[in-house]
């Protein structure tokens, strides 16, 4: 027989969540919907109202509005990247209201632009965007190291962003502009205690206006 205290040690009100509720919406187009599940516990005697107890923002919904007592479900929450209106990494929470603490269910979730409205032709005047590794060592003896991003197409390539949801990364620079045949070196400076403690996703992304990729993803990792 499930335990639903072991199994869903988070409380809010009646609603039982896993040990650090988040939803990962992981890379959804700028014109598209993402959706992500959670499993959420009742365990009150009457119906559980999700429309009232979680303070969704407009752009977030839920696939349904009630948990029936001492149940649980799988609950889906579909993330309207339209509505949102901005691109890049986003993280934030969904506050749960009836709780005596305060409880949230964090989320994140990389909107990527959308090129649907250029030609082919168009496409392949763009900058194209090329980094230099797709997974970066992070050796403990120094606490930074070299990423090469160069523009190996023939117009000018924008990098709108280089992001990470860990907070142990730190950017010599963000957003620039490369000229065709350019590369830009960038220090990442990191703390392997930090990167370590939040062990979310380990990765740098690299938003661009490179329509074929536009989202670039380096993996880090660093001796055990």
């Amino acid at each position: 027989k499930m335990n639903p205290e072991r199994k869903f040690p988070v409380s809010a009100g009646n609603l039982r969540f896993a040990a650090n509720p988040r939803l990962d919406f992981g890379i959804t187009d700028s014109d598209a919907v993402g959706s992500a599940t959670l499993e959420i516990y009742n365990e009150g005697e009457s119906d559980a109202d999700l429309f009232t107890l979680l303070k969704l923002p407009d752009y977030i919904t839920v696939n349904q509005q009630k948990i029936s007592p001492k149940t649980a479900s799988s609950i889906t929450f579909s993330f309207d990247a339209k509505k949102f209106k901005k691109t890049g990494l986003s993280e934030n929470r969904i506050n749960v209201s009836g709780a005596k603490n305060k409880v949230a269910i964090n989320y994140m979730v990389i909107v990527r632009e959308n090129f649907g409205h250029l030609t082919d032709a168009q496409k392949a005047d763009k900058g194209i965007l090329n980094v230099d590794v797709r997974s970066l060592y992070l050796p403990k003896s120094v606490n930074s190291v070299t990423l090469k991003i160069s523009n190996t197409g023939k117009s000018k390539l924008n990098i709108k962003n280089i992001q990470s949801f860990n907070p142990g990364f730190s950017f010599s620079k963000t957003k620039f502009t490369l000229n065709p045949d350019e590369t830009e070196e960038i220090t990442v400076t990191y703390s392997l205690n930090k990167v370590d403690e939040k062990n979310i996703k380990p990765y740098i992304y690299i938003t661009s206006d490179d329509p074929s990729n536009s989202v670039a993803e380096v993996f880090t990792y660093a001796e055990v």
